[in-house]
């Protein structure tokens, strides 16, 4: 009985250890996914920051984008790596002359001249004039500040199925859209809208581009395309294709395209229903974020 009671005794005191290390153990993963939480809010968080509470913005139409100021190799890799993203994400794309252009990647050597004057010409490129006014100096310097990249995109308001979203629902160019008689009813967990991208212009200046690769770069602009994030987030230390530039500064090479984190964001976005509100589309997209799965 003894020797029994001192089996177990024994049996139990080399379990111990074993318990406490397994409690340690869920313990560290609850901080660690705790961590990675916050990581994949703070990163959705600074690829969907809207104006007003407006819904995040994405292309539910066509896509045709054009490469200009480049030879014509490397505008060819680089709308392929597009094309690619859209394969991905199920948007339609297709390349001139079988459409319009309404994505424009422009590469200058003068690109603060070029965008400075851009936007003094067209300043709906930044703000929506007739609803807002002409934008703050404030405003236009984010654009001016110098950087490798720039991007503008003009986003226009629709009912949930694409119909005209009437005198509430403006573009991002100023014009107020006609109203229509048919109109989405709203839920309590969808909204009677949503934001289309209509048009893209990415600059980009060609004396910044030193230590970045072209895959890279590629991927970077397919990413700004899709996702438009706001031009001054910080991406510094994040696991994304918007961190190559930030990364070259510190002496690194940051990833060499498109991460699994950027994927899971872009997936996210575009195929979750379009009429969701900006808060409920940053909850599907950082689920989205955390599903994929990274590559081996």
């Amino acid at each position: 009985m003894i020797r029994s009671l001192g089996l177990s005794l024994a049996t139990l005191a080399l379990a111990v250890p074993a318990a406490a290390q397994d409690a340690s153990s869920q313990k560290d993963d609850i901080i660690v996914r705790g961590q990675r939480d916050k990581e994949v809010e703070t990163f959705v968080r600074s690829l969907t920051e809207t104006r007003d509470g407006r819904q995040v913005a994405r292309w539910n139409g066509r896509i045709c984008p054009k490469v200009v100021g480049l030879w014509p190799e490397r505008a060819a890799m680089i709308t392929d790596r597009i094309a690619a993203v859209a394969k991905l994400i199920d948007v339609s794309m297709q390349v001139p002359p079988k459409c319009e252009p309404n994505t424009i990647i422009a590469f200058t050597g003068q690109a603060d001249l070029f965008t400075a004057k851009m936007i003094d010409s067209v300043p709906t490129l930044i703000t929506d004039v007739e609803y807002y006014g002409l934008p703050r100096r404030k405003q236009v310097a984010r654009y001016l500040a110098p950087r490798a990249v720039r991007w503008f995109s003009i986003n226009a308001t629709t009912m949930s199925d694409g119909q005209h979203a009437g005198a509430a629902g403006r573009n991002g160019a100023g014009l107020a859209i006609d109203a229509s008689p048919n109109s989405t009813p709203a839920s309590r967990i969808t909204a009677r809208t949503r934001e289309n991208t209509i048009a893209t212009l990415i600059v980009i200046d060609e004396s910044k581009l030193g230590g970045i690769k072209w895959l890279q770069l590629a991927d970077y602009l397919a990413m700004v395309t899709f996702a438009q994030p706001a031009i001054d987030a910080d991406f510094t230390g994040s696991d994304s294709v918007m961190a190559i530039f930030a990364a070259r500064d510190a002496g690194g090479a940051g990833p060499a395209g498109l991460t699994a984190q950027d994927r899971g964001f872009l997936t996210g976005l575009y195929r979750s229903a379009a009429n969701l509100s900006s808060s409920q589309q940053r909850g599907v997209i950082a689920d989205a974020v955390r599903k994929t799965p990274k590559a081996p």
